[in-house]
């Protein structure tokens, strides 16, 4: 697909940091106003003002599609993050009444995209993507692990402890709470020694097990993930600054052509000259 002077300068402008910038100060004062907007003793002056500033940031999201669309035409949808832009855009348009108003509460995805204008938080979400294959597995292993424990600790403490580990589900929620550190003496291992002494080193071996072991492989599994964005990073940079220097060597090489063809044309004339005679010469030298 041929791209044209005009199209090219205007993708430079939207995909340009002026630009960038702007639609991030707007994706910003949405966010604060859609915040705003969920107080319940706003003035209606305030509430209309806020309602005002909405709306103009919703026209300007529109006229950044539209500008994207007519830079990028069909490619515009080759980029998953400007789909996204779109969908949430689209999303807002929807009517405040009648059968799909309720998909308008997904228009506080709009703050979503402040992820999608700033380049290093697009870059921890795509390596978060990249990172799934692995945070997949983990997260696996860890259930796995939930209902091991919550079988156990039904079989052990359910018929003392009904509240903490009565059923299956029950088990779960507390082992949960455990794996998270969250009142995770006070609330269950001491009550439960007062029945079982030796609950504290169950509970010791669990949390060892799920909250060091597994949740740490989880944040492995993320530095890894981010380390290989930057990498990848790194080398798109390099191969773009070699096929640069590439292009400036041809360039260099042509210039050089041009300049030996010139001169050999520039020697060619001067040999065509025509030869004075010696006399004439002498003639001259002694005028």
């Amino acid at each position: 697909m041929m791209i044209t002077g005009e199209q090219n300068r205007l993708q430079r402008f939207v995909d340009g940091d002026a630009f960038t910038v702007v639609v991030a100060v707007v994706v910003v004062i949405n966010a604060i106003v859609l915040g705003m907007a969920t107080a319940h003793d706003l003035g209606p002056r305030l509430r209309w003002t806020m309602t005002l500033i909405d709306r103009a940031c919703l026209a300007f999201f529109v006229v950044e599609m539209a500008l994207k669309l007519a830079a990028f035409r069909l490619r515009f949808f080759f980029s998953a993050w400007r789909v996204f832009d779109l969908f949430v855009v689209v999303v807002s348009l929807i009517p405040a009444a009648g059968p799909f108003s309720v998909l308008r509460i997904l228009r506080v995805l709009r703050m979503l995209r402040i992820v999608s204008v700033v380049k290093p938080l697009r870059r921890v979400v795509e390596a978060l993507v990249r990172a799934v294959p692995g945070i997949g597995a983990i997260l696996s292993l860890l259930a796995i692990f939930l209902y091991m424990g919550a079988v156990l600790s039904t079989n052990l403490f359910g018929a003392q402890h009904e509240e903490l580990f009565g059923s299956l589900g029950a088990s779960v929620i507390t082992l949960f709470q455990l794996m998270l550190f969250d009142g995770w003496a006070g609330e269950v291992v001491r009550v439960v020694e007062e029945t079982h002494p030796w609950a504290s080193l169950y509970f010791i071996a669990f949390t060892v097990l799920t909250g060091f072991a597994v949740l740490n492989l989880f944040i492995a599994v993320m530095v890894d993930a981010l380390r290989e964005e930057h990498d990848r990073l790194q080398t798109d940079e390099l191969e773009r600054i070699e096929r640069s220097q590439r292009g400036h060597q041809v360039e260099l090489n042509e210039l050089e052509s041009a300049v030996r063809e010139l001169s050999t044309k520039i020697d060619a004339l001067i040999e065509a000259q025509p030869k004075r005679a010696p006399d004439e010469d002498a003639e001259k030298e002694r005028l």
